[in-house]
């Protein structure tokens, strides 16, 4: 029967390679893999898309800001348009007409500075060229009605004819927005503040015809005002804006800001300038935005426009410029793209326009728009991080479905890893107690067409086993018969052969057919041998004795000598080494105390030098003392002069005190028109008072420096008798260290002789120490030869008496002659081991 193993097989011990794990490794990366691909991708195109569209939209904001700018001042003009077609104002300007030329105005030259000023005082008060009530109210009830903050008439002089609120002159001639206005038909002037209105107001001018449209008849002028720039603006972009998102309409030439739109709030101009936001960068931006507003450029010219923003630098030019084709059909920008490609000569001869440009500034992004026919700008802006963000909410459903994804495919994976592998998991779990010695046990096949073969074979296999042992059993009841054979045949060769072990050489084993016979056989060869080298070894045993007898008696007369002269030369070597450690302890003692020398020889010469410095120093200080003395005195005659000084100012304040007095008298009896007199008098003589008591403490401050002064002149002389006295001392003390150093040097020149000397003493005991080391070396290593000798010898005999021995034990033929031989080789031995013995 087949016993179980004592030490448990362990078939799957390495559970980090089961075949679920192996399974789930390699398959869930083949399902995971296009999933995160496919989630990145669309990461991406969605977070690039999402940035896209929220550029497009600040890049609409400042579109609409710019388009309703303009529709702002266009339904302004719309309003001057109306005021033209008026019947009353037509007749107005008739009748201006009629008046100036009647008062020969227009003949006169305003140019003049004298000629402006008289005709603005002669028309002071509403400076008007006429009184027009009803013309007044009417475009009074504009201003309240149109969010206007001023309106007024003019004719084409330039002479104010109605105004919605008094104007601060008459003659409008030498503005610049009139002239502007009358030269070019119209103009909008760049944002002020007026005081007023405590408000920005930005002015638009129109030069106005008659009905035929010939004749110029005047220019109308209106302002304004920047709240209701900002009411009609955020119309159009607060619902739509979002956090960190500003729009600002700013003035080109200025870059001044006209208005600021946000999500929260909306800000205007105060006397407080709003701050531009991306500052001068901005502006120049805006500038070159509004000179390529007004058109006429070619595809060479665009070039030379993106030139122009590059020279200024330390920004970013994004996406395509917007540009409209003057006259042009389709899509301007893709038709410069055609040229650009195709060198489209039809393309290059159309015109463009630049209505604004998208860039990245900093931390935000900014969308310039210009707003035609005005040196305005539409600047809209947003952060960076939110534009970055867009499309956030289409990135975190990618995110979430790659997770879901993910998720599900790793649950799937993991439940079909343990479907297929479950069968096999069964098997293994019956291979580990078939292990154990169960082979009674079979496997049920299950799962896949694969693990039920698989099964199955295993089943066989258990069954070839069971076979197996079946015959395995019978084969190990013939083995032991067979054994038990060989027992007794090998129990007979020890019975025949046991003597040989207590050394009798003569016994013989009894020979068989069998194996057994064939090793007794060979027993016998072997005891043959060794009785024949018994012999031999009896014999060579004798002649090593006769050899020991001969050469003990020099060998012990060998080891006396070398001992002899051993002891002689290791006293000898003591000797010369306690002369040798006597001259080294001089010799170190003679060193260090020329060192010493050397360094107090160095230390004297050293204080000899500072005492040259410190003579040096009390001379310095001695002139230095002098000086000082000197530089006293001079101050105490500097303060004798402001003692004089203040002297002459208390009697010139004596005489300004006399003088107020007398002035007080003079203006009282002047009576009224004395009365500012005799104020100033007053503060003349208290004028006078301060200067005598501030003269009264600088005579003070003086007597006291002056003092002072005194007794640091006394302290300085006794100070420099104390210095001269310093100085004789240090002289005398510095004749002693030259004495010592003189003294010193000569007893370091001594000391260097004895050094010297016993420095050649010490290298020649040396000599004589390393001569007689030499010698007892030599001495110790002959005794050392003749005791190994010896020992030799005494080690032989022990190995012949040994051998003697241990061939006694033996019984052969010629015994008598063994015992004979023994008693000689212990006698030879035993006097050799003595002789040794003496000689050390």
């Amino acid at each position: 029967m087949i016993k179980a193993s004592s030490v448990k097989p362990n078939i799957i011990a390495d559970t980090k390679q089961t075949l679920p794990r192996r399974l789930l490794l390699s398959v869930l990366p083949l399902v995971l893999v296009p999933l995160l691909v496919a989630g990145g991708l669309g990461y991406t195109i969605s977070r690039n898309r999402g940035r896209e569209a929220e550029l497009k939209r600040v890049r609409k904001d400042g579109i609409d800001i710019s388009l309703a700018t303009e529709s702002i001042f266009k339904g302004k003009q719309d309003i001057i348009e109306v005021v033209r077609q008026s019947p009353e104002i037509l007749a107005l300007f008739a009748k201006s007409k009629e008046t100036v030329a009647s008062q020969g105005l227009n003949k006169l030259n305003l140019s003049k500075p004298e000629n402006l000023e008289a005709l603005e005082k002669r028309f002071d008060g509403l400076h008007q060229l006429e009184t027009n009530p009803e013309i007044n109210t009417y475009l009074k009830r504009l201003l309240r009605t149109d969010g206007l903050a001023e309106i007024f008439i003019t004719d084409r002089n330039g002479f104010t004819l109605a105004a919605g609120e008094p104007t601060s002159d008459f003659v409008q001639s030498d503005e610049k927005w009139w002239q502007a206005a009358n030269s070019n038909g119209s103009f909008i002037d760049e944002p002020e503040f007026d005081e007023s209105a405590q408000q920005s107001v930005v002015a638009t001018a129109r030069k106005i015809y008659d009905p035929a449209g010939l004749e110029s008849l005047g220019v109308v002028k209106m302002a304004i005002k920047t709240d209701f720039f900002q009411k009609e603006l955020a119309r159009f972009v607060q619902k739509e804006m979002v956090d960190g998102e500003q729009i600002q309409l700013i003035d080109s030439k200025s870059g001044n800001v006209v208005t600021t739109i946000t999500k929260e709030k909306l800000k205007t101009e105060t006397k407080a300038k709003q701050q531009l936001l991306g500052g001068k960068k901005i502006q120049q931006i805006s500038q070159q935005v509004v000179k390529a507003n007004l058109g006429g450029f070619d595809y060479d010219g665009l070039e030379a426009f993106k030139q122009n923003l590059s020279r200024i630098g330390g920004f970013e030019l994004v996406g395509d410029l917007d540009i409209t084709a003057l006259g042009g059909s389709g899509q301007a920008e893709a038709q410069v793209k055609q040229v650009k490609n195709r060198q489209d000569k039809g393309h290059r001869d159309t015109k463009y326009r630049i209505n604004g440009v998208l860039i990245k500034l900093g931390d935000r992004y900014y969308s310039l728009t210009a707003v035609r026919g005005t040196d305005l700008v539409a600047v809209s802006s947003e952060e960076a991080r939110i534009v970055n963000a867009a499309g956030q909410e289409s990135l975190n459903v990618f995110i979430g479905s790659s997770l879901i994804l993910s998720i599900l495919g790793s649950f799937f994976v993991l439940l079909l890893a343990r479907n297929l592998a479950q069968p096999l998991v069964e098997l293994t779990k019956t291979a580990e107690e078939v292990a154990e010695g169960k082979l009674d046990l079979r496997v049920d096949g299950q799962g896949t067409v694969e693990t039920r073969t698989l099964a199955t074979a295993f089943n066989r296999l258990l069954d070839e086993v069971q076979g197996l042992l079946g015959k395995q059993e019978k084969l190990a009841a013939e083995q032991g018969r067979q054994r038990d054979e060989l027992e007794g045949d090998i129990m007979q060769l020890m019975d025949d052969v046991s003597d040989a072990s207590e050394g009798d050489l003569t016994v013989r084993a009894q020979l068989s057919a069998t194996d057994v016979g064939i090793v007794a056989d060979l027993f016998n060869s072997i005891i043959e041998n060794l009785r024949n080298t018994a012999m031999q070894v009896k014999t060579s045993s004798g002649q090593v004795g006769m050899s020991l007898d001969v050469n003990a008696e020099g060998i012990r007369s060998l080891a006396t000598q070398a001992i002899a002269e051993a002891n002689s030369l290791r006293q000898t070597m003591q000797s010369v080494e306690e002369v040798s450690m006597s001259i080294q302890t001089v010799a170190n003692n003679a060193d260090q105390a020329s060192k010493l020398t050397d360094e107090t020889y160095a230390s004297v010469q050293d204080g000899s030098e500072y005492m040259d410095k410190t003579v040096d120093s009390i001379l310095n200080l001695r002139s230095t003392v002098g000086e000082t003395a000197k530089k006293i005195k001079r101050l105490g005659e500097s303060a004798q002069k402001i003692s004089q000084t203040v002297s002459l100012i208390d009697e010139i304040a004596l005489k300004t005190n006399l003088l107020a007095v007398n002035a007080s008298v003079e203006a009282a009896r002047a009576g009224e028109l004395g009365q500012g007199f005799t104020a100033v008098a007053e503060q003349v003589g208290a004028l006078a008072e301060q200067s005598a008591s501030a003269t009264k403490e600088i005579a003070q401050i003086v007597s006291a420096i002056q003092a002072e002064t005194q007794e640091v002149v006394g302290a300085i002389e006794t100070g420099t008798a104390q210095v001269v006295d310093s100085t004789q001392l240090v002289e005398s003390t510095k004749q002693r260290l030259t004495q010592v150093l003189q003294k010193s040097a000569q007893i370091n020149q001594l000391m260097r002789s004895i050094s010297e000397s016993t420095t050649a003493q010490t290298a020649a005991a040396d000599v004589v120490t390393n001569q007689v080391k030499s010698a007892t070396v030599e001495s110790e290593q002959r005794a050392k030869a003749s005791e190994q000798m010896a020992q030799a010898i005494q080690d032989t005999a022990e190995i012949a008496r040994s051998l003697q021995e241990s061939v006694a034990q033996f019984k052969v033929a010629d015994t008598a002659d063994l015992a004979d031989a023994a008693p000689s080789i212990d006698v030879q031995a035993a006097a050799v081991e003595e002789g040794t013995q003496a000689a050390v």
